[in-house]
Protein backbone atom coordinates (compact mmCIF):
# COMPACT_ATOMS: atom_id res chain seq x y z
CA UNK A 1 0.00 0.00 0.00
CA UNK A 2 1.25 3.47 -0.86
CA UNK A 3 2.13 5.23 2.40
CA UNK A 4 2.90 8.64 0.87
CA UNK A 5 0.65 11.43 2.17
CA UNK A 6 -2.24 12.27 -0.14
CA UNK A 7 -3.84 15.71 -0.32
CA UNK A 8 -7.15 15.91 -2.18
CA UNK A 9 -8.35 19.37 -3.20
CA UNK A 10 -11.77 20.52 -4.25
CA UNK A 11 -11.67 22.47 -7.50
CA UNK A 12 -14.07 25.42 -7.38
CA UNK A 13 -13.21 27.88 -4.65
CA UNK A 14 -9.92 26.13 -3.84
CA UNK A 15 -7.94 25.81 -7.08
CA UNK A 16 -9.82 28.47 -9.02
CA UNK A 17 -12.01 31.45 -8.23
CA UNK A 18 -15.03 30.75 -10.41
CA UNK A 19 -17.34 33.51 -9.16
CA UNK A 20 -17.42 35.30 -12.52
CA UNK A 21 -18.35 32.05 -14.28
CA UNK A 22 -20.99 31.17 -11.70
CA UNK A 23 -22.79 34.44 -12.27
CA UNK A 24 -22.28 34.53 -16.05
CA UNK A 25 -23.67 31.03 -16.51
CA UNK A 26 -26.52 31.55 -14.04
CA UNK A 27 -27.53 34.78 -15.82
CA UNK A 28 -27.58 33.07 -19.21
CA UNK A 29 -29.50 30.11 -17.78
CA UNK A 30 -32.13 32.57 -16.54
CA UNK A 31 -32.37 34.06 -20.00
CA UNK A 32 -33.04 30.58 -21.39
CA UNK A 33 -35.92 30.39 -18.94
CA UNK A 34 -37.14 33.84 -20.05
CA UNK A 35 -36.31 35.20 -16.61
CA UNK A 36 -33.14 37.25 -17.16
CA UNK A 37 -32.47 39.36 -14.03
CA UNK A 38 -33.82 42.83 -14.78
CA UNK A 39 -31.25 45.61 -14.50
CA UNK A 40 -28.29 43.20 -14.13
CA UNK A 41 -25.68 42.19 -16.70
CA UNK A 42 -23.76 38.90 -17.02
CA UNK A 43 -20.39 40.64 -16.83
CA UNK A 44 -20.76 42.23 -13.39
CA UNK A 45 -21.20 39.94 -10.39
CA UNK A 46 -23.70 41.50 -7.94
CA UNK A 47 -22.59 41.77 -4.32
CA UNK A 48 -25.72 39.93 -3.16
CA UNK A 49 -24.83 36.96 -5.37
CA UNK A 50 -21.33 36.88 -3.89
CA UNK A 51 -22.76 36.86 -0.38
CA UNK A 52 -25.25 34.09 -1.08
CA UNK A 53 -23.00 31.86 -3.21
CA UNK A 54 -21.43 30.08 -0.16
CA UNK A 55 -24.91 28.75 0.68
CA UNK A 56 -25.24 27.02 -2.69
CA UNK A 57 -24.91 23.23 -2.69
CA UNK A 58 -26.14 22.50 -6.23
CA UNK A 59 -25.62 24.39 -9.46
CA UNK A 60 -29.34 24.94 -10.09
CA UNK A 61 -29.56 27.07 -6.96
CA UNK A 62 -27.42 29.73 -8.65
CA UNK A 63 -30.02 30.04 -11.42
CA UNK A 64 -32.77 30.59 -8.89
CA UNK A 65 -30.66 33.16 -7.04
CA UNK A 66 -29.92 35.03 -10.26
CA UNK A 67 -33.60 35.20 -11.16
CA UNK A 68 -34.55 36.35 -7.66
CA UNK A 69 -31.81 38.95 -7.16
CA UNK A 70 -33.79 41.96 -8.42
CA UNK A 71 -36.53 41.32 -5.86
CA UNK A 72 -35.07 39.25 -3.02
CA UNK A 73 -34.53 40.46 0.52
CA UNK A 74 -30.87 39.65 1.14
CA UNK A 75 -31.16 39.51 4.92
CA UNK A 76 -34.09 37.09 4.74
CA UNK A 77 -32.14 34.78 2.42
CA UNK A 78 -29.05 34.93 4.61
CA UNK A 79 -31.05 34.08 7.72
CA UNK A 80 -33.42 31.49 6.19
CA UNK A 81 -31.84 30.30 2.96
CA UNK A 82 -33.67 26.99 2.68
CA UNK A 83 -37.10 28.45 3.37
CA UNK A 84 -36.55 31.39 1.01
CA UNK A 85 -35.36 29.04 -1.70
CA UNK A 86 -38.36 26.72 -1.36
CA UNK A 87 -40.73 29.68 -1.44
CA UNK A 88 -39.12 31.10 -4.60
CA UNK A 89 -39.27 27.73 -6.37
CA UNK A 90 -42.95 27.32 -5.54
CA UNK A 91 -43.84 30.86 -6.58
CA UNK A 92 -42.11 30.49 -9.95
CA UNK A 93 -43.31 26.95 -10.54
CA UNK A 94 -39.76 25.79 -11.26
CA UNK A 95 -38.16 22.40 -10.59
CA UNK A 96 -34.48 21.92 -9.64
CA UNK A 97 -33.84 19.59 -12.61
CA UNK A 98 -35.28 22.23 -14.95
CA UNK A 99 -32.88 24.86 -13.61
CA UNK A 100 -29.92 22.48 -13.71
CA UNK A 101 -30.64 21.63 -17.36
CA UNK A 102 -30.72 25.32 -18.25
CA UNK A 103 -27.42 25.88 -16.47
CA UNK A 104 -25.75 22.91 -18.18
CA UNK A 105 -27.02 24.07 -21.57
CA UNK A 106 -25.73 27.60 -20.99
CA UNK A 107 -22.29 26.30 -20.10
CA UNK A 108 -22.18 23.84 -22.99
CA UNK A 109 -23.10 26.56 -25.46
CA UNK A 110 -20.48 28.91 -24.00
CA UNK A 111 -17.76 26.28 -24.44
CA UNK A 112 -18.85 25.58 -28.00
CA UNK A 113 -18.92 29.25 -28.94
CA UNK A 114 -15.66 30.29 -27.29
CA UNK A 115 -13.83 27.83 -25.09
CA UNK A 116 -11.10 30.34 -24.28
CA UNK A 117 -13.57 33.04 -23.24
CA UNK A 118 -15.39 30.63 -20.91
CA UNK A 119 -12.14 29.40 -19.39
CA UNK A 120 -11.07 33.02 -18.83
CA UNK A 121 -14.00 33.40 -16.42
CA UNK A 122 -12.08 31.12 -14.02
CA UNK A 123 -9.03 32.52 -12.28
CA UNK A 124 -6.55 30.21 -10.51
CA UNK A 125 -5.73 31.53 -7.06
CA UNK A 126 -2.27 33.16 -7.10
CA UNK A 127 0.60 30.73 -6.56
CA UNK A 128 -1.58 27.68 -6.00
CA UNK A 129 -0.86 25.87 -9.28
CA UNK A 130 2.87 26.35 -8.76
CA UNK A 131 2.54 25.03 -5.21
CA UNK A 132 0.77 21.90 -6.43
CA UNK A 133 3.57 21.25 -8.88
CA UNK A 134 6.08 21.38 -6.00
CA UNK A 135 4.31 18.76 -3.88
CA UNK A 136 5.62 15.78 -5.87
CA UNK A 137 9.24 16.72 -5.11
CA UNK A 138 8.28 16.94 -1.43
CA UNK A 139 6.97 13.38 -1.37
CA UNK A 140 3.31 14.35 -1.24
CA UNK A 141 0.74 13.01 -3.71
CA UNK A 142 -2.26 15.15 -4.59
CA UNK A 143 -5.51 15.03 -6.51
CA UNK A 144 -8.14 17.56 -7.45
CA UNK A 145 -11.72 16.29 -7.53
CA UNK A 146 -14.70 17.87 -9.23
CA UNK A 147 -18.17 16.63 -10.05
CA UNK A 148 -18.45 19.29 -12.72
CA UNK A 149 -17.36 18.39 -16.26
CA UNK A 150 -14.20 20.49 -16.06
CA UNK A 151 -11.45 17.90 -15.92
CA UNK A 152 -10.75 17.69 -19.64
CA UNK A 153 -11.08 21.45 -20.05
CA UNK A 154 -8.74 22.47 -17.25
CA UNK A 155 -6.01 19.82 -17.05
CA UNK A 156 -4.01 21.31 -19.88
CA UNK A 157 -4.92 24.92 -19.22
CA UNK A 158 -3.69 24.86 -15.63
CA UNK A 159 -0.77 22.48 -16.15
CA UNK A 160 -2.25 19.99 -13.69
CA UNK A 161 -1.39 16.82 -15.53
CA UNK A 162 0.10 13.94 -13.56
CA UNK A 163 3.82 14.31 -12.78
CA UNK A 164 6.03 11.57 -14.22
CA UNK A 165 6.01 8.45 -12.10
CA UNK A 166 3.02 9.45 -10.02
CA UNK A 167 -0.37 7.79 -10.47
CA UNK A 168 -2.07 9.72 -7.69
CA UNK A 169 -1.13 13.31 -8.54
CA UNK A 170 -3.66 14.69 -10.97
CA UNK A 171 -6.80 16.60 -11.78
CA UNK A 172 -9.63 14.07 -11.77
CA UNK A 173 -13.37 13.82 -12.15
CA UNK A 174 -14.91 12.87 -8.83
CA UNK A 175 -16.28 9.33 -9.15
CA UNK A 176 -19.84 8.47 -8.26
CA UNK A 177 -20.46 8.00 -4.53
CA UNK A 178 -19.28 4.58 -3.41
CA UNK A 179 -19.58 2.62 -0.19
CA UNK A 180 -16.39 0.67 -0.81
CA UNK A 181 -13.04 1.92 0.36
CA UNK A 182 -9.72 0.15 -0.09
CA UNK A 183 -8.03 1.77 2.89
CA UNK A 184 -6.34 5.16 3.38
CA UNK A 185 -2.67 5.88 2.72
CA UNK A 186 -0.43 7.13 5.50
CA UNK A 187 -2.21 10.45 5.62
CA UNK A 188 -5.13 11.74 3.65
CA UNK A 189 -7.15 14.93 3.66
CA UNK A 190 -9.55 16.80 1.39
CA UNK A 191 -9.23 20.57 1.20
CA UNK A 192 -12.60 22.08 0.33
CA UNK A 193 -13.22 25.84 0.39
CA UNK A 194 -10.24 26.17 2.70
CA UNK A 195 -11.65 23.63 5.16
CA UNK A 196 -10.07 20.33 6.16
CA UNK A 197 -12.55 17.52 5.53
CA UNK A 198 -11.99 14.21 7.30
CA UNK A 199 -11.49 10.96 5.34
CA UNK A 200 -14.91 9.68 6.43
CA UNK A 201 -16.53 12.55 4.53
CA UNK A 202 -14.36 11.86 1.50
CA UNK A 203 -15.44 8.23 1.49
CA UNK A 204 -19.10 9.13 1.77
CA UNK A 205 -19.19 11.72 -1.00
CA UNK A 206 -16.45 10.82 -3.46
CA UNK A 207 -15.65 7.12 -3.17
CA UNK A 208 -12.05 8.16 -2.70
CA UNK A 209 -10.96 4.52 -2.53
CA UNK A 210 -10.68 4.55 -6.31
CA UNK A 211 -7.72 6.91 -6.02
CA UNK A 212 -5.69 4.59 -3.80
CA UNK A 213 -3.48 2.11 -5.74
Amino acid sequence: MNDRPLLVFDFDGVIVDGMAEYWWSAWHACRRLEAAPEGLTPDQVPDAFRQLRPWVHHGWEMVLLAAELPVLNLQVWLESYGEAQASALQRRGWRPEQLQAALDDARDQAVRQSRSAWLALHRPFPGLVERLQQLEAEGVDWSVLTRVRKVALFSGELGLSSPAGSERSSLRDCPAPSRSFSGPPGAMALIRYGTLVLPETIRRFCGIGSLVP
